[in-house]
């Protein structure tokens, strides 16, 4: 019986966070004048005496901004800063700039770390690409995740800042008391680059793997290549796992489930495949034992009458001579 064998993989993203530095916050600006274009985000934290560092080559790497408003139940967008916009390195800091927005709506980002003070700025602007993060009404707080690829990520949690609301057009955070981390990303945006299904019909075993076990055998087993049988026995040779193309593809036969139930026997699945005329030989859907490969034909078997011998694989020519069951 013909039977469909399905795999999914799912194909994720490969990224790197081997630390989170929480850096403390200084402002940040939510404004939405109007229309969409006019829409900018500014963020700017500065930690004196900081024991963070900068861990990561975006010039090489690139980096993810992430902006999350109200715990990320708000507003939340991620934004991809490629490594071709980027400068400088660890020591005197880098800066990514996209004054045309051909990368998106960020425009500047800047991290530095100098005499200990570490420093972080981003200007986001509508003009230059799309921002969905817009003022809440109210919001209460928000968090800022950059994140080196490859390298360490940085969080600017501004939960204990003072709150500025006006309507939906203004939000602003500025002097947080306390350093944090943003909580994960929304569980709905799933980090899948891509979805693979592959779809195979079942063949037996013995198709794609070995050869069927002898006679009497009850067990669904496959011996393995080597153990096929000795070929120089004219009367015993192997039943070999791959397709003979003398015999093969000559016709087919119905491969709908209520097709498949008719072939075993109306479905008895007794032993007893029946055969399916068409053309001048008759098919069968596969055989259920069998000891060795003859050549004559033989009238095809009826649910009275079994093959002994047959080219076990569905399509193929029926070579077999029949027995009559004792029943």
């Amino acid at each position: 019986m013909s039977r469909l064998l399905l795999t999914v993989f799912l194909l994720l993203p490969v990224t790197t966070r081997a630390a989170d530095h929480t850096v403390l916050g200084s402002k940040l600006v939510v404004k939405n004048p109007g229309a969409p274009e006019q829409r900018k985000i500014s963020v700017k934290a500065k930690e004196a005496g900081s024991d963070d560092a900068i861990v990561g080559d975006p010039v090489a790497n690139g980096a993810m901004l992430t902006i999350q408003i109200n715990n990320g139940t708000s507003d939340t967008q991620t934004y991809n800063l490629p490594a071709g916009s980027w400068t400088g390195d660890a020591t005197t800091g880098f800066m990514y700039k996209d004054p045309t927005g051909a990368n998106g709506p960020v425009g500047v980002a800047e991290m530095k770390k100098q005499s200990g003070v570490f420093q972080i700025k981003v200007v986001v602007k509508g003009k230059l690409g799309t921002v969905s993060v817009v003022p809440p009404n109210p919001g209460f707080d928000s968090c800022v995740l950059l994140a080196l690829t490859g390298g360490d990520s940085y969080s600017i949690n501004f939960a204990s800042g003072t709150v500025t609301n006006k309507a939906a057009t203004l939000f602003k955070v500025s002097r947080p008391t306390q350093e944090g981390t943003c909580i994960a990303p929304n569980p709905n945006n799933l980090p899948l680059n891509h979805i693979v299904v592959v779809m195979q019909e079942n063949r037996s075993a013995d198709t794609y793997l070995a050869q069927l076990s002898s006679q009497g055998q009850p067990a669904y087993e496959a011996e393995p290549l080597t153990g096929n049988p000795d070929p120089t026995n004219p009367m015993n040779p192997p039943i070999t796992p791959f397709h003979k193309t003398t015999y093969c593809e000559v016709a087919d036969l119905n491969h709908s489930w209520n097709g498949t139930h008719a072939e075993v026997d109306g479905g008895a699945m007794d032993g007893f495949t029946a055969a399916n005329a068409n053309g001048a030989d008759p098919f069968t859907m596969a055989c259920t034992t069998h000891s060795r490969r003859v050549t004559a034909t033989s009238p095809p078997h009826s649910p009275r009458r079994s093959p002994t011998d047959c080219i076990c694989s569905r399509g193929h020519r029926l070579v077999t001579s029949a027995t009559t069951r004792s029943d």
